[in-house]
């Protein structure tokens, strides 16, 4: 087993520096196959739970939902040509989708009252496969550049951190408001940071066909970190001291 997965982990690696070294593929479209990489595997494994018994299957399964990922990602690509930064942001509702069907999987199986049924596994491969294609059809066009697409995973982490910070004040014995109030405040969070970076790339599309003027706003939370690590050991740059980075930063060009 270990030998195989060795072979195959090698082989596949020199296959994907050939394809990339003679593919034209544009970022985009990376993305996508990275996306689908992982979900194709996660779903099947989630519906080879559930109706099956065999570990011979599970890894049938796992072979199968890579190659139908793949191709999935490669039909996708074809429907739509994303951007890396709008493919990130489908990760993350797609993980955060897959999340709540764990937790609620989880929910129902600490529930003595009701008998667990393989098929519940159903429910976090609903998730993973739901949160894609609501990520896909929120997302198309929305011409998200990587760094936005950073944005929106903040945006839902700081969401989520804030929504399990009600839980606790709420302090509940039930587990259901444990991941229900953090996916709502996640689930906000995400979709205001989506909204807001759609309406700013479109009035700078607007702006460059008009001439007129160009407005950009950024918010960047991650630098909250960057800050720490500054004041608590400092940073030189050819000698000089690095100072506090901006959490918030605005312009405009005429």
């Amino acid at each position: 087993a270990v030998g195989l997965g060795a072979a195959s982990s090698i082989g596949l690696g020199i296959l994907g520096k050939y394809l990339g070294r003679n593919k034209d593929w544009s970022e985009g479209q990376v993305a996508l196959y990275k996306h689908y990489g992982w979900l194709g595997p996660t779903t099947a494994s989630c519906i080879g739970f559930a109706f099956a018994d065999d570990p011979r299957v599970y890894g049938a399964t796992v072979l199968a939902g890579g190659l139908a990922g793949y191709y999935l990602g490669d039909r996708v690509n074809n429907w739509n040509e994303f951007t890396r930064g709008e493919v990130r942001a489908t990760t993350t509702l797609s993980v955060m989708t897959g999340a709540l069907g764990m937790c609620v999987l989880t929910d129902m199986s600490i529930d003595n009252d009701i008998e667990f049924n393989r098929t519940e596994w159903l429910i976090p491969a609903a998730g993973f496969v739901g949160g894609t294609i609501a990520g896909h059809f929120w997302l198309k066009n929305t011409n998200l550049t990587p760094r936005q697409g950073m944005t929106t995973v903040y945006a839902t982490s700081g969401g989520v951190l804030l929504g399990l910070g009600i839980a606790m004040l709420v302090n509940s014995d039930e587990f259901t408001p444990w991941y229900a109030i953090p996916y709502a405040t996640g689930v906000g969070a995400y979709a205001f940071a989506v909204e807001s970076m759609r309406r700013r790339n479109n009035a700078s599309a607007y702006h460059r066909t008009d001439n007129g003027n160009k407005w950009s706003f950024a918010f960047m939370p991650y630098n909250l970190m960057v800050n720490n690590k500054i004041e608590n050991a400092g940073y030189q740059i050819n000698g000089r001291a690095v100072g506090m980075q901006p959490l918030f930063s605005a312009s405009v060009t005429f």
